[in-house]
C-alpha cells in the first residue's frame, strides 16, 4: 500500500499513487493504527479498497481473498440484469454459464435475461433455418456459416 501510493520507482504506483490514490493521514507514518483499525492480515488475505476510486482510509479498506480482489477491479464488465449489477464471473457462477461464454452473448448483442437463458432458449427465432440478417440466435448463425461455406466452394 505505502510503496503503491508514495514511491514513484515502484512499477505500481501508476495506478495509484499518480492517479491520486492516497493514504489516510493515520495509517500513513503509523503501523500500529493501521493494525488497530484493520486487525492483522489473515492467511491467503490481501488489503482491498471497496471503492477502487477512494483512499486508503478505515471505511473503505478490507482484508479480501484473491477471488474477492479479481472481481473489484476497474476493468471488470459489470452486467446489469433485472436492476441488479454484478461483473461476469458473479453472473456466471449464479447462472451456472461460463465467464466466456457470458461474454460472447455480450459481444454477440444479447441483453438482460437472454444473456442468462440456456442456449437451447436461445436457438429459435422461427427463421427456420434460413439466416435472418442481424439475429443472432444460433439457427441464424449456423445457416450463415453454412451459407459462407458454399459461398467459399464456389470460388475454388
Amino acid at each position: 500500500m505505502y510503496h503503491r501510493c508514495m514511491n514513484v520507482n515502484t512499477p505500481d504506483y501508476r495506478y495509484y499513487g499518480a492517479r491520486g490514490i492516497k493514504i489516510c493521514k493515520r495509517w500513513l507514518n503509523d503501523y500500529d493504527a493501521f493494525v488497530e483499525d484493520m486487525g492483522l492480515r489473515d492467511e491467503g488475505m490481501t488489503l482491498d479498497r471497496i471503492d477502487n476510486q477512494g483512499h486508503y482510509e478505515p471505511g473503505n479498506c478490507r482484508w479480501a481473498t484473491r477471488k474477492e480482489q479479481s472481481r473489484n477491479k476497474r476493468n471488470n464488465h459489470i452486467l446489469t440484469i433485472d436492476g441488479r449489477s454484478q461483473t461476469i464471473a458473479d453472473w456466471a457462477d449464479e447462472s451456472g454459464i461460463a465467464c466466456r461464454a457470458l461474454w460472447i452473448r455480450v459481444q454477440a448483442g444479447y441483453t438482460g435475461r437472454d444473456l442468462l437463458r440456456p442456449l437451447k432458449a436461445l436457438q429459435d427465432c422461427g427463421s427456420r433455418g434460413k439466416y435472418r440478417r442481424g439475429c443472432r440466435c444460433e439457427a441464424c448463425i449456423e445457416a450463415n456459416r453454412a451459407y459462407k461455406r458454399s459461398q467459399y466452394r464456389k470460388t475454388t
